[in-house]
């Protein structure tokens, strides 16, 4: 489920909520909560509907708990489309550790945030 911009989802939510956080020269997506199987498509469609589709593109993974090979493979898809693409993670993060083990870092450029304690 994509949430309009500037909006948070509730606390309570288990699902994912995925908000455009664009700006005029660059398309950016916040996800809180995980990523699978269940909503991937929901995933991908608020990746669609960015609204530059053919530039450089942020997606914020520093709130997101879970990302399987669904999510992976939706990154994957949207990085060929764009002519930049950085994702942000917390570093020492679990999704951290999926995106090295599945070696996304050879195809995007992943941006380490300091974990916040």
């Amino acid at each position: 489920m994509a949430l309009s911009k500037n909006r948070s989802p509730d606390k309570r939510w288990n699902q994912a909520a995925f908000i455009d956080d664009s700006q005029p020269d660059v398309d950016s997506l916040v996800v809180f909560g995980d990523i699978d199987m269940a909503n991937a498509p929901d995933f991908d469609t608020a990746l669609e509907g960015l609204p530059l589709q053919d530039g450089p593109l942020v997606v914020d993974l520093r709130n997101c708990k879970y990302l399987d090979s669904c999510g992976i493979k939706i990154l994957i898809k949207h990085q060929r489309r764009r002519t930049q693409f950085r994702v942000l993670v917390l570093r020492g993060s679990t999704i951290a550790r999926i995106l090295e083990v599945a070696h996304l870092s050879e195809l995007v450029h992943l941006e380490l945030s300091p974990c916040e304690r």
